[in-house]
């Protein structure tokens, strides 16, 4: 399966209050710099050719917990990647560390 991929960084911010909830502010290709009630997320897409073709792509990202920076198991990583490898997804988790 042919694949095209690119890296970006996501800048979410917390609500205020005039609203509530989380919104994304920008998507940069450079690490961003991030004001008090906001947080960078960096996300690399790896999506299959054909999706160009035909686009159908839904995904929800959830960050559970508290503290960051979460710890996540290998095995749950292994699942997930398995998961999406099987419905045809190519997935590549990063710590935020890594270049």
């Amino acid at each position: 399966m042919n694949t095209s991929s690119c890296e970006c960084w996501l800048v979410v911010e917390k609500g205020q209050k005039s609203w509530s909830g989380i919104r994304v502010d920008r998507v940069t290709v450079k690490k961003p710099a991030v004001g008090p009630r906001q947080v960078a997320v960096k996300v690399e897409l790896v999506l299959p050719d054909s999706l160009f073709v035909e686009p159908q792509l839904t995904a929800r990202i959830s960050i559970a917990g508290e503290a960051a920076p979460a710890e996540i198991s290998a095995e749950t990583v292994a699942g997930v990647e398995a998961a999406l490898q099987g419905a045809g997804f190519a997935v590549r988790v990063t710590s935020m560390g890594e270049p």
